[in-house]
């Protein structure tokens, strides 16, 4: 035996490591490369879909109609709509990594005083 013993606090949890500018720069945009690639992936997805489905869409994205009238017309809607909820999601966390990516940008180059 040593002589000593190691006692940890109780309810001590991991210590945080601070990250330097540059890592937090770094971090934020992965964070922002990852955003981008899911929306162009679900972006591929509904390009499909409505292909798929033969939507016709007006500029806002929204149903004008269909070419197809399928019995299944209501479930092709909801699926186009859901879609859609996800990419609002999928936009929302972009602008708030685009966020995050910018105060470290502006942490990692200081403005000039001028």
């Amino acid at each position: 035996m040593l002589g000593f013993s190691v006692r940890r606090k109780k309810g001590a949890g991991p210590v945080a490591i601070e990250q330097t500018p540059l890592q937090r720069f770094d971090t934020a945009e992965e964070q922002l490369d990852e955003c981008q690639r899911s929306i162009a992936t679900l972006n591929q997805e509904m390009i499909a879909f409505v292909k798929e489905h033969e939507i016709i869409t007006d500029d806002l994205g929204q149903i004008v109609g269909m070419m197809s009238d399928s019995f299944s017309s209501l479930k092709v809607i909801e699926r186009y709509n859901t879609l859609r909820l996800k990419r609002n999601e999928l936009q929302n966390d972009f602008n708030q990594a685009l966020t995050a990516w910018a105060s470290a940008k502006e942490q990692l180059v200081p403005q000039d005083s001028a």
